[in-house]
């Protein structure tokens, strides 16, 4: 694929992927499954766009005594 901004090829993907990790300030553990789209061109990344549960992250980094 083509753009105008782009004089080789435009290349894309799409994948799922998984973080596991320790917020060190809440001591909880943060697990999320994301969904991310990236396009590239020329050996450098146009778009990065990232889905995910903002309800798993906000539990995860709030500042409360529930683990």
């Amino acid at each position: 694929m083509r753009s105008a901004g782009c004089a080789r090829l435009r290349r894309a993907d799409t994948s799922e992927y998984e973080v596991e990790a320790l917020v060190p300030s809440t001591g909880k553990i943060y697990r999320q499954m994301y969904a991310g789209r990236l396009v590239a061109c020329d050996g450098k990344i146009e778009l990065l766009r990232e889905a995910l549960d903002t309800v798993t992250a906000a539990k995860a980094f709030a500042m409360d005594s529930r683990h």
